[in-house]
């Protein structure tokens, strides 16, 4: 069995946001109606370049400061961009004690699945559709969805997408409360579409 001891889910249920300075590198306007990757996206863009990768997100979502919620496990870098204190997405790296291919998903997927429901349990949620195989970026990963109370008790969702390139896992939690779904999924999509690895 694969020991993912440093695997973890951030800020679910976030209680904080503050925005912060935005540190991205450049911005673009697609042509009206052309649609960005896969996602369904259609709008200006942002570019991050930093922590060794880069990836499009939103251009009308604030970066931000996240402080509060559920998490386990000691990241290496964290960027949070929120549409609001409810709706935002997280993307976290971190470094595990032992890689993570396709070979050995399936190990990883059990111990994944247990720290995610503890973290949901944390805040007040559960796991409500269970974690599948779903690679991102050209790296073996995995995807699931789950229900959780914010800090003051409001009922927000998570699409989460966990993907390992060798001992370092990429995790992005997408959380949206129900009128702001299909806005939040399709700028995470965006995230997703666009995500690679420069170092």
């Amino acid at each position: 069995m694969v020991s993912i001891k440093a695997t973890a889910a951030v800020a679910i249920a976030a209680s904080t946001i503050a925005l912060a300075g935005c540190t991205s590198s450049a911005t673009s306007e697609p042509e009206p109606g052309l649609q960005t990757g896969t996602s369904g996206y259609v709008g200006s863009t942002t570019t991050v370049t930093n922590n060794g990768v880069t990836f499009e997100y939103p251009s009308a979502w604030q970066q931000t400061d996240t402080s509060g919620g559920a998490s386990s496990g000691n990241a290496l870098w964290n960027e949070n961009f929120a549409v609001s204190e409810a709706d935002f997405a997280a993307i976290t790296a971190y470094e595990l004690n032992s890689p993570v291919t396709g070979a050995n998903i399936g190990d990883a997927q059990e111990e994944f699945t247990s720290t995610l429901t503890q973290l949901a349990a944390q805040a007040n949620g559960a796991i409500t559709t269970p974690l599948q195989p779903e690679g991102t970026a050209g790296f073996p990963g995995l995807t699931g969805q789950l229900s959780v109370e914010t800090p003051a008790g409001e009922a927000v969702d998570s699409t989460i997408w966990v993907f390992f390139d060798g001992t370092t896992e990429y995790f992005i939690n997408c959380q949206y409360q129900s009128a702001e779904k299909t806005q939040m999924l399709a700028g995470c999509g965006l995230i997703r579409d666009t995500f690679k690895v420069v170092e």
